[in-house]
């Protein structure tokens, strides 16, 4: 899947689910200077998986959508509500993918403010 070029991809469905909270939560002027970010992706697992979810709480997810593609997707979000200058200021992404019982986006940001 390449989601820059598909309009309905699950990634931007579940894009459009997540952005009321990126505009809302946005901040009132946009980071300037280096930003890392952790991105943690938390599925809803398929049935088989159930069993041993519930013992685990969260297991890797190791299939489609691809790690690239999503981080794609959220940074571009994040830039288009203001959370930075641009993209390009992000020097350091780390993103992992879940299969858990509760689904969930997390997002954090830590900013390194230029002297």
């Amino acid at each position: 899947m390449f989601v820059g070029k598909m309009k309905n991809s699950k990634i931007k469905g579940w894009m459009r689910t997540f952005e009321p909270w990126v505009a809302e939560s946005k901040p009132q002027h946009p980071m300037e200077g280096p930003v890392e970010v952790h991105i943690k992706l938390l599925y809803s697992p398929p049935k088989y998986l159930l069993k041993k979810i519930h013992r685990l709480k969260t297991l890797p997810k190791t299939t489609k959508p691809d790690c690239d593609n999503a981080v794609k997707v959220i940074l571009d979000l994040f830039t288009t509500h203001g959370y930075w200058l641009d993209d390009s200021q992000v020097w350091s992404i780390t993103i992992e993918k879940y299969w858990s019982i509760e689904p969930s986006v997390q997002v954090l940001f830590k900013h390194t403010k230029q002297q």
